[in-house]
């Protein structure tokens, strides 16, 4: 892995970082919920994923990662606005650190297309369909095309095209 230069603002108690608490958590439950959405939220590591994504594809084959990213682009789709998309933009970069989905280090965005490099990428084909839905919706566009490169260092390169 790279050395990230992302930083939060931590919990003296706990040294999560502060955004975490926004969520509403319920121990006596054991729920977290996104305040905003209202949605249950939670917490894993990505590696049991990716695990279950890779016995996909050896299973049935290479046409796994573009369904993957298929069903990611329709669901983030579902779950957010064009008007979500734009204004959060300018956050994909500390939300996608926050997950641990990665350190966004080049972003490049006009109406035609969206460039996005990411180091320590993991859930890489979630990463492509949430990129390219959240550039369709900023965009008006129902529909989009993608490339995307997985170097061997880990360097995540995506592209969305109008």
């Amino acid at each position: 892995f790279k050395p990230g230069f992302i930083d939060y603002e931590r919990c003296p108690g706990c040294d999560v970082p502060l955004d975490v608490s926004r969520y509403s958590w319920d121990p006596k439950e054991g729920t977290i919920t996104d305040p905003d959405s209202k949605r249950r939220m939670a917490l894993l590591g990505p590696l049991a994923l990716e695990a279950v994504l890779h016995d996909l594809e050896v299973q049935h084959g290479k046409s796994i990662p573009q369904a993957v990213i298929e069903a990611h682009r329709r669901y983030v789709r579902s779950r957010a606005s064009g008007e979500e998309a734009r204004k959060n933009g300018a956050s994909f970069k500390s939300l996608t650190a926050l997950r641990g989905l990665g350190n966004i280090t080049d972003y490049e965005v006009d109406e035609k297309h969206s460039q996005v490099t990411i180091e320590n990428s993991c859930l890489h084909l979630l990463m492509i369909g949430t990129t390219q839905a959240l550039f369709e919706l900023a965009m008006g566009l129902e529909k989009s095309t993608y490339e995307w490169d997985l170097a061997e260092d880990g360097d995540l390169t995506i592209t969305i095209r109008k």
